[in-house]
């Protein structure tokens, strides 16, 4: 399963956590497949799903730190407005 996981996360830990993560949500729960290929299906398309949330969650994390170092570049440029010579000037 991890290396089903790696074919869409580009980092191996991170795939052996996404199908560790799956597996353990799968401990409480109890389900009941025909056959063993309905269990293979169920097991490969949530550990894709899982996996695609990940790399959503990835992005959003990307998203905001490129925000928050924008943020901060503004408000290192306001505060260079206020601050000459190490004195504040209003």
């Amino acid at each position: 399963m991890v290396l089903f996981a790696s074919q869409y996360i580009n980092n191996e830990e991170a795939s052996k956590d996404v199908v560790q993560e799956f597996f353990i949500s799968m401990l409480g729960q109890k389900k009941n497949f025909e056959n063993v290929t309905a269990l293979k299906v169920y097991l490969y398309h949530s550990v894709k799903n899982r996996c695609m949330n990940y790399i959503q969650h990835e992005q959003v994390k990307g998203r905001y730190e490129a925000f928050v170092l924008r943020e901060f570049d503004d408000v290192d440029l306001f505060a260079a407005k206020f601050i000459h010579d190490g004195k504040t000037v209003l």
